[in-house]
């Protein structure tokens, strides 16, 4: 089955707004698994420092019966009894010099144990969410701690995992991810039409290349406001300074350039022909710009990019995946369809022309 043919059935597009609509409620709604949010202070200080830790959607029942602080080997359990309230879990530590001058001027990882009423335990923490000051040193022994395990007795009811600083804004990777995807997707088959224009001549080829690239536009504009929306949450800026945004940005300006260009252009075959050759040889630049070079910078943000950890390596879960794989096929099918009905309103626009003339 060839392109043409396959787009002729309607079945795909059905499937698309089905994915869509379904990746969309499930992105949404599925709660997000329990957490740590953050913690207060985050620098301890003086004998006996006392530490907040606010926790996110722990289930009915669970309370926290244990707040560790752990940095490889070095572990100091709260001392004295633990407060739980609206969201709040707050202990008092008492470390000392038991172990040496290491115990301090680090940071810690923050676990709390949650138990429910069948004594059932899980484990919460946020890596390095604090940093314990040698003036903690509180002299008193019985604070040292032995190795500690982590038992999970029971699993969490089924949703999206909590990762430190994304926390809610993971479910973006529903939505800023797949326009990039659908972008690339229609991008290279804009190519394959140009192609197939300069190689057979047919006005057609043209118009189906133009329609997908302007819908690409419509995706990378849709990415670019929800990947400032996720920087400004995760980064605390709208755009930072990373090769990869920037270099999204110069590729969007090539693009839109290309219109520029078939604007300025009156003649059917020749904006016909150099649009096309236009679009061949913009392709592979933009490639280099989003993908080659942000690999080649060591001065990046983005997962997956220079010397940071793709999302596949860490994020992406099982629970994830559910929602994701579908969220990219059924958005690459609806922006097909959408790159579609443009192309047979621009083919009615030019036969409307050629017959006036």
């Amino acid at each position: 089955m060839n392109i043409n043919s396959f787009i002729r059935h309607q079945s795909w597009k059905a499937l698309g707004l089905i994915l869509v609509l379904t990746t969309l409620t499930a992105g949404l709604f599925l709660p997000l698994k329990p957490g740590i949010l953050d913690v207060a202070p985050q620098k301890l200080m003086g004998t006996n420092p006392q530490l907040k830790a606010y926790v996110y959607n722990v289930p009915q029942g669970w309370q926290a019966r244990q707040l560790l602080l752990q940095s490889g080997p070095i572990q100091w359990l709260n001392q004295g009894e633990i407060q739980n309230e609206n969201g709040q879990v707050s202990a008092g530590f008492a470390p000392n010099a038991s172990q040496g001058d290491k115990a301090f001027n680090r940071l810690y990882t923050v676990f709390i144990r949650l138990e429910n009423e069948q004594a059932q335990s899980n484990w919460i923490s946020l890596p390095d969410a604090v940093w314990l000051d040698s003036s903690c040193n509180s002299g008193d022994t019985t604070a040292q701690l032995a190795a500690h395990s982590y038992t999970q007795d029971a699993d969490w009811t089924t949703g999206f995992p909590h990762r430190p600083i994304l926390n809610e804004s993971i479910r973006n990777q529903f939505f800023h991810v797949p326009m990039w995807f659908a972008m690339m997707f229609l991008l290279l088959f804009s190519v394959v039409y140009a192609i197939r224009y300069l190689s057979k001549g047919r006005l057609d080829d043209d118009l189906r290349a133009d329609a997908l690239i302007r819908v690409a536009l419509l995706a990378g504009i849709i990415g670019c406001v929800t990947g400032s929306a996720w920087a400004r949450a995760t980064w605390g800026s709208w755009w930072p300074r990373d090769p990869k945004l920037n270099g999204v940005a110069l590729g969007m300006i090539m693009y839109f350039a290309y219109l520029l260009l078939r604007s300025t252009l009156k003649d059917p075959m020749q904006r016909a022909r150099l649009s096309s050759v236009y679009g061949i040889f913009v392709f592979p630049l933009f490639i280099a710009l989003i993908w080659i070079m942000p690999k080649l910078s060591s001065n990046t943000l983005h997962p997956g990019s220079g010397g940071t950890v793709g999302f596949k390596k860490y994020d992406l879960d099982d629970t994830l995946k559910l929602v994701f794989y579908p969220a990219v096929i059924g958005w690459i099918l609806v922006y097909t369809w959408i790159a579609q009905l443009l192309y047979r309103i621009n083919r009615i626009a030019q036969k409307s022309q050629n017959h006036d003339a």
